[in-house]
């Protein structure tokens, strides 16, 4: 699962020696870069079902939240050395990005609880993209950096 790779990859860089445009490039989602988060959960869709209706009761039934707080951590460490660098214009805390981030996740949940096809996913990631506006909330470059 190349996301799951990615998401680990992220969490060991080194961002203090990311170049501005690999800093930032992860806000910069379009519809096909948010279709691969779709893709990470297609693959174990069953699974994941199970996971996010049947939870209740076992140690993953607070998946959605421990899900968003392991992304919360990575993401702000890439937040803080954006607006350390004044590329971020926003202030925002790490309990807000945990908040928004939290509700974003949600957006990738649902599609599998009311049992929609990889199709309309795939379609719904146009909307998500345009709903979810990373380089407004955060206040980056309107343009990813060379």
């Amino acid at each position: 699962m190349q996301v799951l790779n990615d998401i680990a990859k992220a969490a060991e860089t080194d961002i203090e020696r990311l170049s501005d445009h690999d800093l930032l490039a992860p806000w910069y989602a379009d519809a096909a870069g948010l279709s691969r988060f779709f893709d990470l959960f297609e693959g174990v869709r069953d699974s994941f079902i199970l996971l996010l209706t049947c939870a209740k009761g076992t140690k993953y039934r607070h998946f959605h939240h421990d899900f968003a707080q392991q992304l919360t951590e990575i993401d702000y460490r890439y937040y803080a050395e954006a607006h350390r660098r004044g590329l971020a214009g926003e202030t925002i805390s790490k309990e807000t990005l945990h908040v928004l981030l939290t509700a974003y996740w949600e957006l990738f949940y649902e599609p599998f609880i009311h049992g929609m096809s990889r199709d309309e996913m795939t379609a719904l990631c146009l909307t998500i993209a345009k709903l979810i506006n990373w380089k407004r909330a955060l206040g980056l470059p309107e343009s990813l950096p060379d």
